[in-house]
């Protein structure tokens, strides 16, 4: 009798996937590059800037539209302001990601390896985190995997169809941020997949090349668009954009070589995977581990040449580590006389079951008042207690193959419960996000002063216009003014200061420990006419 593995694998990828990313989406703060996407989404709705993409009304062309595009349908149905429609679209995509990834490794593998390296890319840290942190590199991955699936799915023939599925995949990568994905996923993919199956192309070079070239169509029509529309802020935009990779967040070549951390709950069977010659003899399917080897490495190395350097960046490594990760589990799991194995599974468990207690600990040491929270503590104690239990006695009995389920049920129970203990840590009382709605008085128009963070241009819920300096204003009016900003406002307006009625907004969601505190708060400043001179 086939196990559900084997028979329902696509379903069952659906269901874990569905407990790691569609629960508990509004629980965590909007994150600045989700402020920016959110806001660029709102304005097509709202403003109608479809192609020339805004956020707060003004350009916004360092991001290409393909992810807001594809959010708006969501926030035009439930609220143009609810955060759960602007994350769950992203949350799709990820399953999609693990859907593709699976049928593109079963091309070459068997079903159980495909589905272990599916689960372990989404359980995966940065598989995770990234779509709070930088949605935008989700939807640029996943539908590159998506368009390297159909090119490859009948490989070495390639159908003419498929290339032209492939290719609008290829496109809407693009069409998410640029040629990242090409150079970060595709190139190192092609290279090791030529170096490790020795595929001749030549019979598909001819179609391989339509596909990039459609893709590349398909992609580069957004910004051909622009920089005719909009030539002069587009090439400005170009310039910093293309500056950064080499002045802005540079690390050194090395920054990247901690890599397999990234992986979060599998940072021990990714490290161990990486000993390339000690596993390359003993594997059965030796040209997929050369395969997901060598795909790694080159991603690695490709990232590593970049001056440009953050965690995030290593999403595309950690696609094929997954796939190296699950062959050398494989490999672990079927052999329980093997001495490595058993000192792996050994220490990977115990860790496991080490943090299954801590849960039940964690509380009490950081000092959390459980009184309000006590169902969630009780609900993740009981399940710790489940999972502790489960792999101590498959671990006793070598029942290796099980063990993997405590992975998965570990991490399902941070992100489906332990998500939502959140607002333990919050524990500011001070904390009172912007919001139109929340503000008295609410047809006296409302400006900002100089420049604005982008969650507050987010959590506002409204276009807030630039305050013109240059204007004498007649009637009242609000004027929002950054942290930052205060002291330069206070002495350019010093007279209407001393009459301006003053409210502070604390937008800090946890009570300490974030150094960029001041960042998070802001004033507004309510008064009737202002000029410069009076």
């Amino acid at each position: 009798m086939k196990k559900p593995i084997d028979k329902y694998p696509v379903a069952l990828l659906i269901l874990i996937g569905l407990g790691l990313y569609a629960f508990n989406l509004v629980d965590l703060q909007v994150s600045i590059m989700e402020a920016r996407n959110f806001t660029v989404a709102r304005d097509m709705l709202t403003e109608g800037n479809w192609i020339l993409t805004t956020m707060n009304d003004l350009p916004r062309y360092e991001k290409p539209p393909f992810p807001a595009w594809f959010t708006t349908p969501f926030a035009y149905i439930f609220g143009l302001n609810n955060v759960w429609a602007y994350r769950i679209p992203t949350s799709i995509v990820s399953i999609l990601g693990m859907v593709y990834f699976f049928k593109l490794i079963r091309i070459w593998s068997s079903t159980k390896i495909a589905f272990y390296a599916a689960v372990i890319l989404a359980t995966s840290f940065y598989y995770i985190v990234i779509r709070f942190e930088a949605p935008s590199d989700v939807y640029t991955h996943v539908t590159m995997l998506m368009g390297l699936f159909y090119v490859f799915k009948n490989f070495p023939s390639i159908n003419w169809q498929n290339v032209l599925v492939g290719s609008v995949f290829l496109g809407l990568s693009i069409l998410s941020k640029g040629p990242v994905s090409l150079y970060a996923l595709f190139l190192p993919f092609i290279l090791a997949y030529f170096l490790s199956f020795k595929v001749n192309f030549k019979n598909n070079i001819l179609k391989i090349f339509v596909f990039l070239i459609l893709g590349f169509i398909i992609g580069g029509s957004w910004y051909a668009f622009v920089r005719l529309a909009d030539p002069e802020v587009f090439t400005e935009i170009a310039k910093t954009e293309t500056k950064n990779w080499t002045s802005y967040n540079v690390k050194p070549f090395y920054y990247y070589w901690s890599f397999f951390i990234q992986s979060g709950i599998w940072t021990i069977p990714a490290l161990l995977s990486l000993a390339y010659p000690y596993f390359i003899n003993k594997l059965k399917n030796t040209k997929v581990y050369k395969f997901s080897f060598l795909w790694t490495i080159v991603a690695l190395v490709l990232l590593s040449v970049i001056p440009e350097k953050k965690p995030r960046y290593l999403v595309p490594v950690l696609i094929p580590l997954a796939l190296n990760t699950a062959l050398v589990l494989q490999y672990l799991m079927a052999h329980k006389r093997d001495k490595l194995s058993q000192i792996f599974h050994l220490v990977h468990y115990c860790i496991i079951m080490l943090v299954g207690l801590g849960v039940l600990v964690a509380p009490f040491v950081v000092g959390i008042q459980l009184q309000d929270y006590l169902y969630i503590y009780i609900i993740m104690g009981v399940i710790s207690l489940f999972i502790v239990s489960y792999t101590f006695i498959n671990l006793k009995r070598r029942h290796f193959s099980k063990l993997i389920w405590s992975n998965i049920l570990l991490i399902l129970m941070i992100t489906l419960i332990g998500q939502s203990g959140v607002s333990l840590f919050k524990q500011n009382p001070n904390y009172n996000p912007i919001n139109a709605e929340k503000l008295i008085n609410k047809d006296i128009p409302t400006f900002y002063f100089k420049k604005l963070e982008p969650e507050i241009f987010w959590e506002y819920g409204e276009v807030i216009p630039l305050l013109n300096q240059d204007q004498d204003y007649k009637n009242p009016i609000r004027v929002i003014v950054s942290h930052n900003f205060i002291e330069k406002f206070k002495s350019q307006y010093p007279e209407i200061i001393k009459q301006a009625e003053v409210k502070t907004f604390d937008r800090n969601y946890y009570r300490k420990g974030d150094r960029r505190r001041k960042r998070f708060i802001i004033n507004v400043y309510e008064f009737k006419p202002l000029s410069k001179t009076q």
